[in-house]
């Protein structure tokens, strides 16, 4: 039997009218979105062809001797980790776009865990790029210095932004496990991310004030955190698709945003693991 979620208790419900995790009822309906539909598989391309062509334009602008002489096997597990990457994070972009659509249009109902995966997800990933474009603006025009694999101040201007954002990222993860009304699995798997999440961001922001000194960067790319969140992931969509109500693609969309960004940092590992053996 499906199994309903747990009662709720408000919260600032006189400040946001209604609280995106549900009313009191333990068997209040889902936020429904619309039916996946031409328009949206058409945004989806759009959305990654932008987010590819921003690739290329910052590899145009990116000047690092690094990547001028990285062998081409390198280049191309690089581009391959990107394509996914992009084709993942614009397909979130399109889930993003419908959740902000419906809620203005007036749609109600709660939202689903993996409605709240594809909207952090994809709003942080969003905010990261949007400091890269303009990170690498400024130092191709000098404002920064361009050292950002050195120990100069370009490396704490490139790495302390990103800390903070995954910070926020973890913090808001953590505030919604609180609030969430879906069975104990989910809220652990939102209390994971939360942990993790701020365990990450604590080691970036301390390396950037390091400026990349006593190896602190490195333990942000360590497998270890994508294996503890696929640890818990996996089990519980597993027993969600055996005992929880049915889910729409919305959730599913969210989910597999999560699953396969956790599968490419493992993958942006490996890859770090060759060019590390390869260039030095």
């Amino acid at each position: 039997m499906p199994e309903h979620s747990q009662p709720e208790t408000p919260i600032l419900l006189e400040l946001i009218g209604k609280s995106p995790f549900g009313p009191r009822s333990p068997f209040v309906e889902y936020y429904r979105p619309p039916r996946l539909g031409i328009i949206h598989l058409l945004a989806w391309t759009a959305a990654t062809a932008v987010l590819l062509k921003f690739n290329v334009a910052m590899e145009m602008i990116e000047t690092s001797s690094h990547f001028d002489e990285m062998p081409t096997a390198l280049r191309v597990f690089r581009q391959v980790i990107q394509f996914v990457q992009s084709t993942v994070h614009a397909a979130g972009i399109v889930g993003v776009s419908v959740l902000l659509l419906g809620r203005v249009r007036g749609a109600t109902g709660r939202l689903q865990p993996g409605h709240w995966i594809v909207a952090i997800d994809t709003v942080a990933f969003l905010v990261v790029h949007s400091w890269w474009a303009l990170y690498t603006a400024a130092r191709a025009s000098g404002i920064i210095e361009r050292n950002t694999f050195g120990f100069g101040s370009g490396f704490i201007w490139f790495y302390l932004p990103f800390g903070v954002i995954s910070l926020l990222r973890a913090a808001t993860y953590g505030a919604t496990a609180t609030g969430l009304r879906d069975a104990r699995r989910w809220r652990v798997l939102f209390a994971t991310l939360a942990v993790v999440g701020l365990i990450v961001s604590l080691i970036q922001i301390a390396a950037s004030f390091s400026r990349g000194r006593f190896g602190l960067f490195g333990l942000t790319n360590l497998p270890l955190w994508p294996l503890i969140i696929a640890a818990v992931l996996i089990p519980t969509v597993v027993l969600d698709l055996r005992r929880g109500p049915r889910r729409d693609w919305l959730h599913w969309l969210g989910i597999a945003v999560l699953g396969v960004g956790t599968a490419l940092s493992m993958a942006w590992w490996g890859w770090s693991l060759l060019f590390n053996r390869l260039m030095n």
